[in-house]
């Protein structure tokens, strides 16, 4: 099951969508690392809109979704909360600042965006659960992180700069 999957399972049943631009949030939902991007996140058809700068490498990347080019992004966004009926739309609590919240009720005159911590608190919640993979990966980095420093030990001596070192 992918982190979408997860998270839509998870969502209450209230809540008919689920706008998630946090970048942390964004790499753990799509395993996609970028500085943009928008999910659109319905039951239906889960969607990463991507700009230009991203969009190959996150159609090549993104799992448990669709991609989508952005282009006016207010405009996709609504069409796809319209294609899913979706109604009541949360976003991340400790993300979306008072102006994000302003426009998206402008630009989604059609939509109920919810001001709780329900999806933050639920992301929150699964990104603390670590999959067998997540571990591995942990466990990986940890390896090469003592294999580094054990390397370094034979050159790290009072009067060496790091520069030097490097």
């Amino acid at each position: 099951m992918t982190p979408i999957e997860k998270l839509l399972e998870a969502l209450p049943s209230d809540i008919d969508a689920a706008l998630i631009t946090g970048g942390f949030n964004r790499r753990y939902l799509t395993g996609f690392p970028s500085s943009a991007g928008t999910l659109v996140l319905t039951r239906e058809k889960p969607t990463f809109i991507i700009d230009s700068r991203y969009y190959e490498g996150a159609c090549k990347t993104v799992r448990g979704c669709e991609v989508m080019l952005q282009g006016k992004l207010y405009q996709q966004i609504g069409a796809l909360l319209g294609d899913a009926g979706a109604k009541t739309v949360t976003v991340e609590s400790e993300v979306c600042t008072v102006k994000g919240l302003t426009t998206y009720r402008k630009e989604l005159p059609g939509a109920q965006i919810l001001e709780d911590n329900r999806l933050s608190d639920l992301l929150s919640l699964l990104r603390r659960i670590k999959t067998p993979q997540e571990l591995a990966t942990m466990r990986r980095a940890q390896e090469y992180t003592d294999k580094t420093f054990t390397h370094l030990l034979n050159f790290i001596e009072a009067g060496v700069t790091e520069k030097q070192i490097a």
